[in-house]
This record gives structure tokens, C-alpha cells and sequence, in this order.
């Protein structure tokens, strides 16, 4: 099963890929309501949390973790992002602001650095958004979308 046009890398994790100065502490895997399922299916024997659609105060989506080879790994589909003047945004889909990277030989597509610094704000994670704006600006041939 190939995901790889569905699904992105998001969070601390693709920012430290990246080269963001971040210490991931899991892996965040954003795609689509649907495939989020097939996901959890192809990786059942590693399920600690069964996928539903789940909410909190800034984020809602089908949710469900992971631990595999004693990471544990977030994914998301649908995610929808608390605008505290917008109200609920459905978040960018898995094709949009990503690049792809390669890592250890693997093609690996990531979040956009300029769109996690933009929800890391509508969450309150401004610190956070603080550091990747800094590290993002300080990289050669970089530009921000402010939104």
C-alpha cells in the first residue's frame, strides 16, 4: 500500500529533519480522514491507542498511536486546527506546504517549516514557533508565508 501522496510528516520531528535545533519526542503523521484507518490497519500489532475521531481545545481528528520499536508515533487524519479568530480550520492537506527530503535513502515528505510556524502560533505555541521561525530564516534561499 503506498500512502506516500497522502500522508506527511509534521510536528518536532519533520522540523528536526529539516535541520530545526527540535528534540522530537515521537513521530506526528498527518493524512487523510480515510486513509488514517487503512494506516492503523497495516499497523495494527503496533496500536497502543485505536483511531476515532477524537477533540480537544486545539486540535480534532481521527487519532490514534502507535509504538513501534519503542517510538511512539501520532497519527492524525482530517486534522482540523483551533483559530482562536477563525474558529476551527481544517488543517492543510497532506499535499499541501510539504516537500520531500531524503533521509538514509529514504524519500521522506515533510511539513513546510513556514506552515508549522503559522499553526505552532494559532496553538500558543509561540515559543516553538519562535525557534523554527529563527532556524527557518537563517537558512539560505528560504521564504516565509505569513499567511
Amino acid at each position: 500500500m503506498d500512502l506516500s501522496p497522502r500522508w506527511i510528516l509534521v510536528g518536532s520531528t519533520a522540523m528536526a529533519l529539516q535541520g530545526a535545533p527540535l528534540k522530537p519526542h515521537d513521530i506526528d503523521i498527518k493524512t487523510t480522514a480515510e486513509d488514517v484507518y487503512l494506516m492503523e490497519k497495516a499497523l495494527i500489532e503496533y496500536s497502543m491507542l485505536p483511531v476515532v475521531y477524537r477533540t480537544s481545545k486545539k486540535f480534532r481528528s481521527h487519532f490514534g498511536k502507535l509504538k513501534i520499536e519503542g517510538v511512539m508515533v501520532e497519527i492524525m487524519g482530517g486534522l482540523e486546527i483551533w483559530h482562536p479568530e477563525r474558529g476551527w480550520i481544517t488543517s492543510a492537506s497532506p499535499q499541501e506546504y510539504r516537500h520531500v527530503i531524503e533521509v538514509e535513502g529514504m524519500n521522506l515528505p515533510v511539513l513546510d517549516p513556514s506552515y508549522s510556524i503559522l499553526t505552532n502560533r494559532w496553538i500558543g505555541r509561540n515559543e516553538r514557533a519562535d525557534l523554527v521561525e529563527k532556524w527557518y530564516k537563517s537558512q539560505q534561499n528560504s521564504t516565509f508565508r505569513s499567511e
